[in-house]
């Protein structure tokens, strides 16, 4: 099969640290810095994924760029894709790469706090058509298309729709996280074949907390 995978590039980094006590002069914690590790994360981890059993396989993202040209980290994050991994990349003016940056306490690895580093893209501005420009012209070439929707703007209605209209096979999952804060869900698409979801994107979905999750699935899919 032909694959195409969609989505917000993202740059995950952990900064580990030793939690060494309260400030002296704030209330703050205050860490010593031990190490940090960096991936290439969101859709070109998924690109990744896939390519371990998808022969050809190609991710469509956007990434930031500053003055006209591109970022340094996209030389990373293109060392980074697994070489079956065809990339096709879209810039964003004057903005990041998605950068999440998480400080962790070494042992037992537990997060302390995270930065976001991100610019939403605006629906009318370049890069947003020029998404949904490539996306009409390539669409109809593959096989199946995965969507993974983290809700930092990029996948905008008009975006939708086309891969709603044009996509063979859609399977999408739309995250939830601390950014949109639970207006990403999975209503925003008018189609998929296949949907991935958290309970927690299931409930935030119908809007109820306790109802047996079962039943909640089934009228999911039946929308």
């Amino acid at each position: 099969l032909k694959g195409l995978v969609v989505g917000e590039a993202i740059i995950d980094e952990y900064h580990y640290c030793e939690t060494m006590g309260k400030s002296g002069k704030e209330p703050i914690l205050a860490t010593r810095y031990l190490h940090s590790e960096t991936f290439a994360g969101g859709i070109l981890a998924v690109a990744n994924n896939v390519a371990a059993f998808c022969d050809q396989v190609t991710v469509l993202t956007i990434l930031g760029s500053q003055k006209g040209q591109p970022e340094p980290s996209e030389l990373f994050i293109r060392q980074q894709l697994n070489p079956a991994v065809k990339p096709i990349f879209l810039y964003q003016d004057d903005a990041p790469t998605i950068l999440k940056r998480r400080y962790v306490e070494h042992f037992p690895l537990q997060k302390l706090f995270e930065v976001y580093l991100l610019k939403h893209l605006e629906e009318n501005s370049p890069a947003a058509l020029a998404l949904c420009h490539r996306l009409e012209a390539i669409l109809p070439d593959f096989d199946v298309v995965i969507v993974t929707d983290y809700g930092h703007g990029m996948l905008g209605p008009q975006a939708v729709e086309i891969l709603s209209r044009k996509a063979k096979f859609l399977a999408v999952n739309t995250q939830s996280n601390a950014d949109n804060q639970g207006f990403n869900t999975i209503s925003k698409y008018p189609r998929a074949d296949f949907v991935s979801l958290s309970e927690k994107e299931l409930r935030l979905e119908v809007r109820r907390k306790q109802r047996e999750i079962g039943s909640l699935m089934t009228e999911v899919a039946q929308r």
